[in-house]
């Protein structure tokens, strides 16, 4: 004879599995390295609350990211390609910074640069993919650009005070 109390306990059991097979699909796809949280969406990995670099406060000339590693979100991003069943998978960061009244505002997303699964899963390994594909490398592909506008002087002997904008990478969509 089956009671209430039995088909209860089998559709909780059932819906407790359903639940714990799908947090740990959720969890596989994301993940947080310091304080950014990184996440595939589709075929972009996305990189919220993406830090902005801190430049001399560690020592003179150094740069600091805080807790965050470039080499750990291409180690995530390299086992992502290596699974992946799209043709090409997107490099999106999106900064998050301050209003006015100090309140936390979301920036919009910047798509740094695009990794080609087909071609990652040749690599044998993440020492060797990441050779090729490196997430710095692609943040840092329009300073060369933003230095010869902001950061080089005409005139060595010109004193005068100019307000330099932050560095962000332009997007490639």
């Amino acid at each position: 004879m089956v009671t209430n109390n039995n088909v209860f306990n089998k559709a909780m059991l059932i819906g407790v599995s359903i639940l714990t097979l799908c947090s740990c699909t959720i969890f596989t796809n994301s993940t947080k390295i310091g304080d950014t949280k990184v996440f595939v969406r589709g075929n972009d990995i996305v990189a919220t609350n993406f830090p902005y670099p801190a430049v001399g406060i560690a020592s003179i000339g150094s740069v600091s990211w805080g807790g965050f590693s470039f080499d750990d979100l291409d180690e995530f991003i390299y086992k992502q390609a290596k699974k992946s069943s799209a043709n090409e998978m997107y490099i999106v960061i999106q900064y998050v910074g301050k209003d006015e009244y100090g309140h936390k505002e979301t920036g919009e997303e910047i798509t740094i640069g695009k990794i080609d699964v087909n071609e990652s899963k040749k690599y044998a390994d993440f020492y060797h993919w990441h050779r090729q594909y490196s997430t710095h490398d692609m943040w840092m592909k329009d300073y060369d650009d933003y230095q010869r506008k902001y950061l080089e002087i005409d005139n060595p002997y010109d004193t005068s005070v100019r307000l330099v904008p932050r560095y962000e990478p332009k997007s490639i969509r």
